[in-house]
């Protein structure tokens, strides 16, 4: 964080903000999925987010595996 916002100060072109919360964000659902032991609907519940949602964000931070091309989920249901 500090890197990006002395690169900002010496006039770098930086969205800081939306850097750092990303990270943050990508953080965040790391160590929930892993507190909840790869449950997605546990880890939704306490992020107070849609298991859609903490799908989505799964896969954008490639903490898990996208669906096969088929549609089904990597347990094959």
């Amino acid at each position: 964080m500090d890197d990006l916002l002395q690169q900002a100060k010496a006039g770098a072109d930086l969205d800081v903000h939306a850097r750092v919360f990303a990270a943050m964000e990508r953080e965040l659902f790391t160590r929930a999925i892993a507190l909840a032991q790869g449950n997605q609907a546990k880890a939704a519940r306490w992020l107070k987010i849609s298991r859609q949602t903490m799908r989505e964000k799964l896969q954008l931070f490639g903490l898990k595996e996208p669906a096969d091309k088929d549609g089904a989920d990597e347990r094959g249901a």
